[in-house]
């Protein structure tokens, strides 16, 4: 998807919604700090469903799927980078055609959790 750098307020969200795709047990508490978070940043959901699904999923997802061992989050740095060149490089068919295949196998991992945020936002 090519468009403009992250602003301030989405590369917050990106941080901050990245944890639903980390390798651990994700809490009520933790849940309601997350939309705390993001109800902050004055995006509309419409936004950070797009976020979600096309900036963060395509690169997370291996996550949902590795045995690697847990940890407390990705380095802010690393994930901002990989957002903004997937955002500034137009996607190829092969490369959208991936993206789609794995949402519909794995976003099953990450759309509930979403979904109780997103009602709260």
């Amino acid at each position: 998807m090519t468009s403009m750098a992250l602003t301030d307020a989405e590369k917050s969200a990106c941080t901050t919604l990245s944890h639903l795709f980390l390798d651990t047990e994700i809490t009520t508490e933790e849940l309601n700090s997350i939309t705390t978070s993001l109800r902050a940043l004055n995006l509309p959901s419409p936004t950070l469903d797009r976020i979600l699904r096309y900036d963060l999923f395509p690169i997370l997802y291996p996550n949902i799927i590795s045995v690697a061992g847990v940890w407390s989050g990705f380095d802010d740095y690393w994930l901002l980078s990989q957002v903004e060149s997937r955002r500034m490089t137009e996607p190829s068919r092969i490369r959208t055609v991936q993206d789609s295949a794995m949402w519909f196998l794995l976003s099953g991992a990450v759309k509930p959790l979403w979904s109780e945020i997103r009602v709260k936002l």
